[in-house]
């Protein structure tokens, strides 16, 4: 549904939608661009990055959706910098190797957003050289019939989500 140098944005078959962005390097210029179905925006630049608003638009309004977000940058998902930090050792302990498989992982992030007007607002912090990825897919709420929110001193999901 939306292509361009920084970011490819499709619907799945199942509904759900996924897409790419990426920030090779920050850019001196701000850009505004829409195609048929979708608008990417990057409203500012920020020292660590752009940060960038992506409008979707979505079939029906104050339906809840779950966004997963997956992050590479030199900041997360950075094994190079931990070998460096480690003082680049020839051959790795164990406890080393480890530490390195799990600085390869990308970053994983969960958001609840809510539709609003038929359309879905979808924020973005992208740093110089990252690569970030995103699924968006309408939630179905099922709640757990064993686990009560008022003991754990939380806002039930619901009531969460209609407040926003």
């Amino acid at each position: 549904i939306y292509k361009s140098e920084e970011a490819v944005i499709v619907k799945r078959s199942d509904g759900s939608i996924c897409g790419v962005l990426w920030n090779e390097q920050i850019k001196q210029e701000l850009y505004d661009e829409e195609s048929l179905s979708c608008s990417l925006k990057t409203d500012d630049k920020y020292a660590d990055g752009l940060k960038v608003n992506i409008q979707l638009p979505v079939d029906e309004n104050n339906t809840k959706y779950c966004e997963v977000i997956k992050t590479v940058d030199p900041v997360v998902c950075n094994p190079l910098k931990v070998w460096h930090d480690l003082g680049e050792p020839c051959s790795l302990s164990q406890s080393q190797l480890k530490l390195l498989k799990e600085a390869s992982r990308p970053l994983v992030e969960t958001k609840t957003l809510v539709s609003n007007q038929n359309q879905i607002e979808l924020k973005f912090l992208l740093r110089e050289n990252s690569v970030v990825f995103f699924e968006l897919s309408e939630m179905k709420f099922q709640g757990d019939r064993g686990y009560y929110y008022e003991q754990m001193g939380q806002v039930p999901f619901q009531e969460r989500a209609n407040s926003k």
